[in-house]
């Protein structure tokens, strides 16, 4: 059993629905197109100036799912909603509140958690109690033929992870000494994040191994896997960071929150922020890999390319002028850079550096373009 492992160390060491608004946003939950491999890039789904621009300001809980008709599931502590082709809409019955965590099980059954219980929603929207939980505001995830249930509040010396079968019977599977943030299910083990580190838990052999570690501080929120690249996606708050092996690396520091791995991207979600973006193309090369943003693309060449509304909605993501300007010095553009869009750029609250970088990448692009003309013509 795991109460025989000494895990004391291990931690330390290592409402308005949206017509119109929202009708770009998930081109890449209905699409089954192929993605180039070999490119890190992003795509800006929802961010807080969108959902100011049409009056919506509740606060999103940190938890969020794909829905079997592949759109976006999130909630407050009342409310859920789909987000998709149709915009931001309200999905089933407002609730009393005290809405912490929820996952659908892999038959497709949306389990909520709500104070000390685990719920589900009745034939006319309604949420019911299910089963009494062990403790308040746990969280949840699914397995492949149950759920897991575990303890993330810091309110306790030791934190447990349970497991439940259908009949509503739990059994603990392991305590550690720091909140369990979050737990994947693979083949034959449990991936689970507590404090700054990340385990795994063999099912079967009930043991437990420290993976990797964050420095210390810095608590890992959540984990998502790549089954086909056999790659491991965990994130903090401020980063994303991909396992493969026993080879660590950095997806990015810009921004972190909730993930989840959906058919070739990983979808990340701060609900801090009101952020919500799609990355594509993670090898094991990223530090020297260019990015490319792309809103609602009509084509390889747009989506390959950065425009003036790409650079509009990284802004509005609150990414750093350093890491905006990286990318347009790397990737290809296509801006305008005329007087009134200068204007609209700064009314967007575009920063005079990025706005010179983008300058500078149309001058250089309009010369490459002369000399491969002169070339051509001689």
């Amino acid at each position: 059993m795991i109460s025989k492992l000494s895990l004391k160390n291990l931690v330390p060491a290592c409402r308005k629905s949206l017509a119109y608004g929202f009708l770009f946003l998930l081109p890449i939950l209905a699409s089954g197109q192929a993605k180039p491999a070999d490119s890190l890039r992003f795509e800006v789904l929802m961010t807080r100036q969108m959902l100011s621009d049409i009056h919506f300001n509740d606060n999103f809980i940190p938890s969020f799912d794909i829905t079997t008709n592949k759109f976006v599931l999130l909630s407050t502590p009342s409310q859920f909603y789909l987000l998709g082709w149709g915009g931001l809409k309200p999905f089933a019955n407002k609730s009393s509140g005290a809405i912490g965590a929820f996952a659908y099980t892999s038959d497709h059954f949306l389990m909520i958690i709500r104070r000390n219980e685990l719920c589900y929603f009745d034939s006319v929207g309604n949420l019911q109690k299910l089963y009494a939980l062990p403790t308040e505001n746990m969280s949840i995830s699914a397995g492949k033929n149950v759920m897991y249930v575990y303890d993330r509040k810091s309110n306790s010396s030791k934190y447990s992870l349970y497991v439940i079968a259908k009949g509503g019977k739990y059994q603990k599977l392991f305590q550690v000494p720091s909140p369990v943030q979050y737990a994947l299910e693979t083949s034959n083990s449990l991936l689970f994040a507590a404090g700054n580190g990340l385990f795994s838990f063999d099912l079967k052999l009930k043991e437990l191994k420290a993976l990797a570690a964050l420095p210390k501080g810095q608590e890992i929120v959540s984990i998502a896997i790549d089954t086909a690249g056999s790659r491991v996606y965990f994130s903090s708050g401020t980063g994303i960071y991909t396992l493969k092996g026993s080879k660590v690396s950095v997806v990015t520091e810009q921004f972190g929150g909730a993930i989840r791995y959906f058919e070739d991207g990983l979808l990340v979600f701060d609900s801090q922020k009101n952020l919500l973006m799609r990355m594509a193309g993670v090898d094991n090369d990223l530090a020297e890999k260019a990015l490319a943003v792309k809103v609602a693309p009509t084509s390889k060449k747009a989506a390959d390319t950065l425009t003036n509304l790409s650079i509009i909605n990284m802004v509005e993501a609150k990414l750093t002028d350093e890491f905006i300007i990286n990318l347009i010095q790397k990737s290809q553009v296509n801006f305008q850079v005329n007087v009134d869009a200068m204007i609209e750029l700064s009314a967007h609250n575009v920063s005079s550096a990025i706005i010179s970088a983008m300058k500078a990448a149309m001058r250089k692009k309009a010369a490459g373009e002369g000399t491969k003309n002169t070339s051509q013509g001689g």
